[in-house]
């Protein structure tokens, strides 16, 4: 860094403000978004909110096939005899 303990003298504080700037960082400016993007973006989430909701009542048609083969199921043989 060539200093002393002592720091900086305030020439070479100066020489170096000049050749280097101040330590700073500078701002980036940025564009801001147009509608293209903006428009990808909401395709993007529809395309998927649909195929959440797809798979989502997929996934609830199979667990209510599930249940329906699980229910137990029995035949009852009933015979009435007039007496």
């Amino acid at each position: 860094m060539r200093c002393s303990k002592e720091g900086l003298s305030s020439e070479a504080a100066e020489e170096r403000l000049a050749i280097f700037g101040h330590n700073k960082l500078k701002e980036k400016q940025g564009k801001p978004p147009d509608w293209q993007d903006f428009a990808v973006i909401v395709t993007l989430l529809v395309i998927n909110s649909t195929i959440s909701f797809i798979k989502e009542n997929n996934a609830g048609n199979a667990a209510v096939a599930l249940m329906d083969r699980l229910a137990p199921k029995a035949k009852v043989k009933y015979e009435y005899h007039f007496a």
